[in-house]
């Protein structure tokens, strides 16, 4: 119960509007006006102590004396001789008294009928009172009313229902006897009407705080504030507190908070509140503040070495003081303000010691790590190296990166400089930064340790995390390596992992014969650099061996490059046109990033799953994954250079010029980058565009200056792009170029053994270069075989080109229909709208058949097939949406889709191709 002197401070401060109650306000003016014209009723006001039960009375009260009609004010806790003491005390204190004195104490003469005569005489002088003027009579704390008091109330009621008499008890029901529970219940069978008043929304909240400051305020008292969840009486007093010790700070119309600890008067309320309890209930919430924010009865009968059965009495004491509540099994407390405030009447180092006490109980009975270091950070304090120690290992174990990188740099803020754990807890802190993707707070963190004394171990694992960030110049990457590299005092294993990143980081500067020397002197992980330096210049077969070698050990099971070992296979497997073997690795780094909620890995595997999706002709999605959002918010670095190329070659199959404006706008800022491997990405969209809107002129100047094979990091579209640059070159009849390109694909031809793309890749090019259809054809075998349908499709169209000009017309025509089929199968709408056109000019447009539509069958997705048996069976889009459980809008793009594969015009033909194909 909250204590009456701060019910009558609570009183003065609130508004003189109410906030957060329009409804009720709203309802009980309905009821007044009723009552005013002789309707009355009863009103039950329920709600946890300092809810607002009296404040909302007091606002009836008001407005119904605007009204003219009589307020009479009773508290049910206010008698002390039992009858309707509290009744009679309103009756006899209004001025004039409603109820002569004489006449009670001539009824009260100790006789047995004596109460009769008494309710007789009250009931004869509220009847008479009505009669002249309509009555509100309120009651609060009704909760604690004794049997005379609410049968009294009862009965009254009831009988005075029609003479314009409005009752407004306020309660709580939960600390309710049964006595008042049952008359409670019989007044709202009865038709009284119950108002159960809950939290104020944030809104309200915040005008009742700027109501008392009268000014706005600022974020800081706003986060002490929301500690009270909307409970009005906490936030006066809170508010109150703060302003009896000057803690308040309003100036400029704004008013913000000195500190963040509680003021005196709300810990004060607190322990009036606890002293209120049996002993046994104020040890519970002692404990309850100690524990994390939620938690179970186990947890508290451990820490009180009781049985859980001992607990039943004093946790139901709490829960009815409003102290306590259980939501969803776990207990918790009302509002953390109160668990605030219990944990600042304890001693502080009886608080510290509890807390301790506390997380290791958890930590033995499985509770939630987060939980636990959350526990040990609030209790943790500078120079408490145990503690520290404690919560470094148990934030290790917590899953999400952010909850994990918040207790790290808790813990690094109570370690001095020199401690020897600094610089482990600095690391660790470090990487979780990164994976949540806090970049900016990992960099400023970074630059402030490496300021400092750093042991020589500790310096390397901090410069050995800085070398892993894609998002910095490969260049800057490779220099912490080496500086890292000539510190004396560094284990092996740290020596190992800067040797293996110090070749990555050098092959993806374009330092590819540095990176082959340091990746043969180091071995180990280091090989994945030779294997990219192989594939780089062309060597396919020794890549990949490496790859195999890589794939077949693989990585350690606590290696913390994981995620980025699977994804570097990934990228080069692609490369090679080992299709299968890169889908698998990918899955494994997805798998990976996952786990460690990695969120840069997470976007640089979805960027490569882009990339592979635009490769093997799933365009569909290919572009959903490429145009996701950034897990991080702004992708940069490799996975940038991915996606930019992605959206370019989308926007050159499917004729979507937003998709290629995206790409070249990213390039365009990417031409002055100090990373080689993106300008020179870069370089290559703006190159795919010019062939796009047929400048193959311009294309071929801008090629002049590209290496042709990688001169860094090879990319699973680096090949795509030689096939894109001799056509270029043939278009623009540039002798030169071709020159250049048969030479790369010479070279490619010797390495291509276990390297399927490299294959493919150099028969196309040998085929564009000399105008040989057959080599053409032998092409789009091999790109097909390579798992790239899209440039075996190209293969076709450039073998039945070269027969159209080579007078075979006849030849060139068919090849040019089955380039044609396969760019409609896969949804290459940009490619065979030029086909057609091409086709058209040579007199050779052919209507669409039964063979065009089973060719595509077996392109169609799982939710593209489950689309195509509904509509075919005669549903609608809109129905077959509500079927599937899915949008319209969905619905009708996998139609769309599914259209462009089968090269079907009508639901007709769709059914045909059903029955032939779904069997």
């Amino acid at each position: 119960m909250i204590p009456a002197q701060h019910i009558k401070d609570w009183s003065r401060l609130a508004s003189t509007v109410v906030r957060g109650r329009d409804a009720e306000i709203e309802m009980l003016d309905g009821l007044v006006a009723a009552a005013s014209s002789g309707d009355g009723r009863v009103v039950l006001i329920d709600g946890p102590s300092g809810i607002g039960k009296t404040r909302l009375a007091e606002e009836v009260a008001d407005r119904a004396r605007r009204r003219g009609m009589r307020v009479l004010h009773a508290e049910a806790a206010a008698g002390t001789r039992g009858h309707v003491d509290p009744l009679l005390a309103a009756l006899l204190g209004d001025d004039p008294p409603i109820v002569d004195p004489a006449a009670l104490r001539a009824r009260d003469g100790g006789a047995d009928d004596a109460r009769y005569w008494i309710m007789h005489e009250v009931f004869a002088a509220l009847a008479a009172a009505a009669g002249q003027v309509p009555l509100v009579i309120i009651m609060d704390d009704l909760h604690a009313a004794d049997g005379d008091t609410i049968t009294a109330v009862r009965m009254l009621s009831s009988r005075l229902r029609n003479t314009g008499a409005l009752w407004i008890l306020a309660g709580r029901r939960v600390q309710a006897s049964p006595v008042v529970h049952e008359t409670l219940n019989h007044l709202q069978r009865d038709g009284g009407v119950e108002l159960r008043l809950g939290p104020l929304t944030s809104t309200a909240g915040l005008s009742l705080v700027e109501d008392f400051v009268r000014a706005t305020a600022l974020p800081p008292l706003l986060k002490l504030v929301r500690e009270a969840r909307g409970h009005p009486y906490w936030i006066l007093e809170l508010l109150r507190g703060l302003s009896e010790e000057g803690r308040l700070r309003i100036t400029g119309g704004t008013a913000t908070v000195v500190g963040t600890g509680l003021p005196q008067r709300v810990t004060t309320a607190m322990d009036e509140r606890l002293r209120a309890l049996s002993p046994t209930a104020r040890q519970v919430i002692r404990m309850a503040a100690v524990l994390p924010p939620r938690f179970t009865a186990t947890h508290l009968a451990g820490l009180l070495r009781g049985r859980l059965t001992e607990l039943i009495e004093p946790l139901d004491e709490t829960l009815r003081a409003d102290l306590l509540t259980v939501t969803d099994g776990d207990i918790r407390f009302s509002h953390d303000l109160l668990r605030h405030a219990a944990r600042e009447v304890l001693p502080e180092s009886l608080r510290r010691a509890l807390g301790r006490e506390v997380a290791n109980a958890l930590l033995l009975g499985g509770a939630d790590p987060a939980d636990v270091a959350a526990l040990l950070a609030e209790t943790a304090e500078a120079g408490d190296r145990a503690a520290t120690s404690e919560l470094h290992a148990v934030a290790l174990t917590i899953p999400d990166p952010t909850v994990a990188a918040d207790l790290l740099l808790r813990a690094l803020g109570q370690l001095p400089p020199e401690d020897e754990e600094h610089g482990a807890v600095t690391v660790d802190a470090l990487v979780r930064l990164h994976r949540a993707g806090r970049f900016d707070r990992a960099r400023d963190l970074t630059g402030q340790v490496l300021a400092e004394y750093l042991p020589e171990e500790r310096e390397a694992e901090v410069r050995l995390y800085r070398s892993t960030v894609n998002e910095r110049p490969p260049s800057d990457r490779a220099d912490d390596n080496r500086t890292a590299l000539l510190l004396r005092g560094t284990t092996a294993g740290i020596r190992a992992r800067h040797q293996a990143w110090l070749a990555w980081n050098l092959l993806e500067n374009g330092d590819t014969d540095e990176a082959e020397r340091v990746a043969r002197a180091s071995g180990g992980a280091a090989r994945l650099a030779l294997a990219g330096v192989h594939s780089a210049r062309g060597a396919g077969t020794l890549a990949s061996a490496d790859l195999d070698r890589l794939t077949a050990t693989g990585p350690r099971p606590d290696d913390p490059d994981t995620g980025l070992h699977y994804l570097g296979i990934a990228g080069l497997l692609h490369h090679l046109g080992r299709t299968k073997d890169a889908t698998s690795a990918l899955i494994d780094c997805l798998r990976e990033a996952r786990r460690t909620q990695d969120l840069p890995l997470l976007d640089l595997c979805t960027q490569l799953a882009a990339t592979a999706c635009l490769l093997t002709g799933r365009l569909d999605e290919a572009r959903t994954q490429a145009l996701s959002e950034p897990a991080t918010g702004d992708s940069a670095g490799l996975a940038t250079a991915l996606r930019m190329t992605t959206l370019a070659g989308l926007g050159q199959y499917l004729g979507d010029a937003a998709l290629t404006r995206s790409a070249v706008a990213t390039a365009q800022r990417w031409q002055t980058s100090e990373n080689p491997t993106g300008r020179r990405s870069a370089d290559r969209v703006l190159i795919t565009a010019a062939a796009g809107r047929g400048d193959a002129e311009q294309a071929a100047r801008l090629l002049r200056d590209d290496p042709l094979l990688p001169d860094g990091l090879p990319l699973p579209a680096d090949l795509t792009f030689l096939v894109l640059a001799a056509r270029v070159a043939r278009a623009a009849r540039d002798r030169a170029l071709l020159e250049r390109l048969v030479a790369v694909a010479t070279t490619l031809e010797v390495g291509a053994a276990d390297a399927p793309a490299f294959g493919a890749t150099a028969a196309h090019v040998h085929g564009l270069a000399a105008g040989n259809a057959e080599q053409l054809l032998a092409a789009a075998k091999l790109q097909d075989a390579a798992g790239r349908p899209l440039l075996s499709a190209v293969a076709m169209e450039d073998a039945g080109q070269t027969m159209l000009g080579d007078d075979l017309k006849e030849d060139g025509v068919r090849w040019l229909h089955e380039g044609l089929s396969a760019y409609t199968t896969w949804g290459a709408v940009a490619s065979a709208q030029r086909l057609r056109r091409l086709l058209r000019e040579h007199g050779a447009v052919r209507r669409v058949g039964p063979a065009d539509w089973n060719s595509g069958w077996d392109r169609l997705t799982e939710s593209e097939l489950k689309v195509v048996r509904l509509i075919a069976s005669g549903e609608t889009n809109r129905s077959a949406a509500r079927q599937l459980f899915l949008s319209v809008h969905t619905v009708n793009s996998h139609v769309r889709n599914v259209f462009t594969k089968l090269g079907v015009s009508s639901r007709v033909q769709l059914a045909h191709v059903l029955r032939d194909n779904d069997g």
